[in-house]
């Protein structure tokens, strides 16, 4: 099982497997992944195949019901911190998110705010393909270093601590994205410079 999605979107993964754990025993059924596909939840779920045809109609329709349910309600749900968030479509990636983490999608597309799903036939040029998860990254990285995105968002939605992103910008020829001497901002940055000096 892979789970590859933000942490606001967790409960809602949880969700999908107590559905799954509900069904019958002969289906064997079971998350495989769960990941975001043009900025919404897909849940992928692994079955024994039934011996009829009308138990595989049920078993269809159960399994396209509890994806369908995941998807739908992240429509709703930022995927970084769990509160009402909506589609934000960015030049480069979308994802659902709330006000506070919409940053995390970057410079806006001017289709951002007209459309509340990507779709392949309707909006062709909305239509990305998944991004490589370093990319993201590293760009996310970028933006924090020129004060685009705030420490806090980039804490939350790559669930990592303020060291790491230190690390990670400086290591990626980012500055450091400190504006102002924050007394704490500057210990963790000279400790990790330095690890003599941890406490």
């Amino acid at each position: 099982m892979k789970i590859d999605v933000g942490r606001g979107w967790y409960p809602l993964v949880l969700d999908a497997v107590l559905k799954i754990s509900q069904l019958p025993d002969a289906w064997n059924a079971r998350l495989r992944r769960a990941d975001r596909m043009h900025g919404l939840l897909r849940v992928d779920v692994a079955v024994n195949l039934p011996d009829s045809s009308e138990e595989l109609g049920d078993q269809t329709s159960t399994i396209g019901a509890i994806q369908r349910i995941a998807r739908v309600v992240s429509m709703m749900t930022c995927e970084a911190c769990g509160r009402d968030g909506r589609l934000r479509i960015g030049v480069r990636r979308s994802r659902m998110l709330c006000e506070d983490h919409a940053c995390l999608v970057g410079e806006r597309h001017p289709m951002d705010g007209l459309v509340s799903e990507i779709d392949r036939d309707r909006h062709p040029e909305l239509y990305f393909r998944a991004e490589d998860a370093d990319v993201e990254k590293a760009e996310i990285f970028r933006m924090w270093s020129e004060g685009i995105v705030p420490m806090r968002v980039v804490t939350d939605f790559l669930r990592i601590g303020r060291t790491d992103v230190y690390h990670a910008a400086l290591e990626a020829g980012h500055g450091t994205g400190l504006r102002e001497a924050d007394p704490e901002e500057v210990r963790i940055v000279i400790e990790m410079l330095d690890p003599s000096r941890r406490h």
